[in-house]
Formats: structure tokens, C-alpha cells, sequence
């Protein structure tokens, strides 16, 4: 039942440049479960109205095995996967592939559930969420165990010490009014603690330029052999072998997306996709090697980073791309530039939340003594308020070789 969880790392090539981060994906969603059952418990016993569930034991068992099984539809290298797949024009969604495995025949998860598969599908696809089933927020929420555990464990196995919230007392402060997960308005500090970590964690983890271009390594790496490989038959043969009779799994996951067999997709974990790149060191196309060689041996392209994004002139990344493929040209004539160079330009809101206009569906809700809620965002200098603007970190990616070129011009930008 495990088997889906066992192989994946929890952040993509992460551990590339935080080297302590080698926990699993097994890890985390052990940690999300037993998130979750505390949540659960912890919203009975600060609510007063018993009647929040039609049958406590059956919702709990289900809320913890959502929870266990969230993201059990994530392939290797985990949303870099996905990533890569969209670059290649494959279409491809985890949460499809999470949905797949709970119910669908031949699936060994959905053997074992039976029809409590279904019953968890409403976790995973908030369209066929019931609004009355508050629980359901445990698993996919703004402040759900799924976000409370993978932003801890990462900090932790990171040894990033600074982004850390009391875990604890934000639990025990849960409680449920309305069909929705509240908190005690005295634990307003420490939800803020939790959103500022969640932004802390993505500008100096997730998104540190170095992670950021490890990732685009291992994404040029897979895109290079697969655009061979669809050249050549031959060459696909080579690059990607059958096995047991039958395509190699990570082949047919490009080639059918979402739709690929099962039982194919449960073969591919990072273990696999490794073998193969360690394959692809000796490929008799030169820019597929040299990118599996340097990979391997952590030889990782340079991340120049926009660091005065609100000062730059309009379409500024753009244009430092154009000449940065020019100086590509000088330096390696005759080599496509575009598995080495590229913009990256990750963006996101530490605190999405929801809008008057629209009763603050979504957002984190805080209940007072008197029993009145509102939304964290609603509340007096809250720092909720700033962290539902959206923040960026552009940069882009360039080879070793020309990076000394590529910072002079965009110093003469800025």
C-alpha cells in the first residue's frame, strides 16, 4: 500500500543544496496523518456542539487516511515532475493520479479501501466537497496538516531553524463553528508565526536560486532525451529501454500523461528516473550527456537573480535572456542554448484567503470569547494583510560560462 510513498522525495533535487534534506515522502505523510488525527481531536474538544459529525470514529478514520494518502498520486522529484511534464506538453496532474489510485479497479490502495476509496475522493477534489463536512478543510485548507508538517519537517531536515511556529498550541486552539475550522482568536500570534514561516521557507528554501537551478538541470536533462528520443526510434530504444516486455515507465508517462496504466506508473520512482540519467551519462548525444554528467556530479548551472525586481524596466528578464543567448552563441556555436538557459519565474501568496465580496470563503477564521468570527485578514494590523500580496523571484538561468556576462549586463538594467 506503501509502495507509491516509498522512493519519492519530499522536495524535488532539494537535497542538492540542503544536503540534511533527505527525508521521504513516506515521512510526511505518516507526519501529515497524525496532524490530522490531532486536528480532528483537538476541534472536538474545544467545540461544544457534539453533533459535528454523523458517525465521529468513521469521518476521524477517514480525515486520517486522507491525510496519509494525500498526495500519494505524486511521481518522483515530486511538483518537479509536474513541471517537467508541462514543459514537454504532456497533460498531468498529481491530484488526477491521487484520485486514479483511490478508486480505480487494479489499483492495490483502492483494493485495500474498498468503497471507503470514494468516500475520501471529497479530500482530494474540493468540487465534490460537501460544505457541512468541515473535516474535509484538515486535508486541503489554508491551514491544513498537510502545510502544519511538510513546513516543519522542511525546516527541520533543511536546518533552517529561523521558520518555525508552535505547531502545539495552534492545534489546540482549533475548533469548528459553522461548518468550518476556526482558532481561537488568543492564537492569532501564532497563525501569523505559521504564515510567515510559509513565506520565510519559500524565499529561502523552495525557491533559493541554487535549488531553483538544480531543477531546471534535472528538467533540461529529461527534456533532452526525450526530445532524441522522439527523433529517433533507435535512439528512444537506447535512452529508454524496455523492460519486461513493455515501454519504460517514465516513457509512457510522457507519452499518455494522466492517462498512463497504473500499474506502470507505480514502477516509476526516483530510484528509476536515476538509473536512467545515470544511463544517459554515456548517450551518444553529446548535450544529453554532458547535462546527465553534470547532474550527477552536481556540477549545477548559475541562478542570476533579480534582486531589485520593482526598479527593473518592463519585459527586463526577456531581454536579458535574448543576450544571454548571445553571449551563449560566442562561447558554444552550434549548441541549442535552451537546455541551458532560461527564465525562471516562481511567484506565490504566503496567504490567499478569500474576499469580502465573497463571505472570506477560504480564509483562515479566527472565533472571539463572544463567539463572533472573521477572518484573520479583517483583523488590525495583522500581518495576514501582507502576505496575501504576491511575491516573485525572478532569475535566470545561465551556464557557469557566460554568468560573468549575464551580471555586468544586467548591472548596466538596473
Amino acid at each position: 500500500m506503501f509502495q507509491r510513498l516509498r522512493h519519492i522525495r519530499q522536495n524535488g533535487v532539494l537535497n542538492l543544496v540542503f544536503h540534511g534534506a533527505e527525508h521521504s515522502r513516506f515521512a510526511h505523510a505518516m507526519g501529515v496523518a497524525w496532524v490530522a488525527g490531532k486536528i480532528f481531536d483537538a476541534a472536538f474538544r474545544n467545540t461544544r456542539n457534539r453533533s459535528l459529525c454523523m458517525d465521529r470514529k468513521q469521518d476521524r478514520e477517514d480525515t486520517v487516511l486522507a491525510a496519509l494518502l494525500h498526495d500519494v498520486g505524486h511521481g518522483p522529484f515530486s511538483h518537479t515532475l509536474e513541471d517537467i511534464l508541462k514543459s514537454l506538453s504532456v497533460k498531468f496532474d498529481h491530484e488526477d493520479m491521487t484520485k486514479r489510485i483511490l478508486v480505480e479497479e487494479g489499483s492495490e490502495i483502492a483494493t485495500v479501501l474498498g468503497e471507503r476509496g470514494r468516500r475520501l475522493v471529497p479530500f482530494i477534489d474540493k468540487k465534490q466537497r460537501d460544505p457541512s463536512r468541515w473535516f474535509y478543510d484538515i486535508v486541503s485548507s489554508a491551514l491544513d496538516a498537510d502545510r502544519l508538517d511538510y513546513l516543519l519537517r522542511d525546516s527541520t531536515m533543511a536546518g533552517v531553524w529561523s521558520n518555525r511556529f508552535d505547531i502545539g498550541r495552534l492545534i489546540d486552539a482549533l475548533g469548528v463553528k459553522d461548518d468550518e475550522l476556526v482558532v481561537d482568536a488568543r492564537a492569532r500570534d501564532v497563525v501569523e508565526s505559521y504564515l510567515l514561516a510559509m513565506e520565510q521557507m519559500y524565499a529561502s528554501v523552495y525557491y533559493h536560486h541554487t535549488n531553483r537551478a538544480a531543477s531546471f538541470l534535472l528538467r533540461a536533462v529529461v527534456a533532452r532525451a526525450v526530445d532524441v528520443a522522439r527523433a529517433d526510434a533507435r535512439q528512444k530504444n537506447k535512452l529508454f529501454p524496455r523492460r519486461d516486455g513493455q515501454d519504460d515507465p517514465l516513457w509512457q508517462t510522457v507519452e499518455k500523461g494522466t492517462a498512463v496504466p497504473l500499474s506502470v506508473y507505480e514502477a516509476l520512482d526516483e530510484n528509476h528516473v536515476w538509473s536512467l540519467i545515470s544511463l544517459w551519462t554515456s548517450a551518444a548525444d553529446s548535450i544529453l550527456a554532458e547535462l546527465a554528467k553534470a547532474l550527477k556530479t552536481r556540477k549545477l548551472p548559475k541562478a542570476v537573480v533579480f534582486r531589485k525586481v520593482m526598479t527593473l524596466p518592463p519585459k527586463a528578464l526577456s531581454k536579458l535572456e535574448i543576450k544571454a543567448k548571445e553571449f551563449f552563441a560566442r562561447a558554444r556555436p552550434g549548441v541549442d542554448s535552451k537546455y541551458y538557459i532560461g527564465e525562471d519565474k516562481p511567484e506565490r501568496k504566503a496567504y490567499t484567503g478569500g474576499t469580502h465580496e465573497e463571505g472570506y470563503v477560504g480564509s483562515i477564521k479566527l472565533i472571539h470569547p463572544d463567539g463572533r468570527t472573521e477572518a484573520i485578514e479583517e483583523t488590525d494590523r495583522t500581518i495576514a494583510k501582507v502576505l496575501k500580496d504576491k511575491a516573485a523571484y525572478p532569475s535566470l538561468i545561465v551556464p557557469k560560462v557566460i554568468r560573468r556576462d549575464v551580471l555586468e549586463e544586467l548591472e548596466s538594467m538596473q
